[in-house]
């Protein structure tokens, strides 16, 4: 399961800017941007972003659809 995905998938439904839910949760968009990367983040952190989403905290951790694939780049090493 990844949150990262997970997270931008419901972004991305919402129509919404990795800036636009920055701003909305008040976090700066680098951060988003870490998280949505796979960083680690805290509860309170993932409860302002679900809240920002309109959704909770128990759905940022479903499963991602295939639609929410990162878009792509330069392919990791090791992969």
């Amino acid at each position: 399961m990844d949150l990262g995905l997970r997270i931008i998938e419901l972004r991305r439904a919402r129509g919404m800017t990795q800036e636009a839910l920055a701003a909305v949760v008040q976090l700066d968009a680098r951060d988003v941007r870490r998280i949505e990367a796979g960083g680690n983040t805290t509860v309170h952190t993932l409860a302002q972003i679900a809240r920002g989403l309109g959704t909770t905290i128990a759905e940022l951790f479903a499963p991602p659809t295939a639609r929410a694939r990162r878009k792509p780049g330069r392919p990791r090493l090791g992969t």
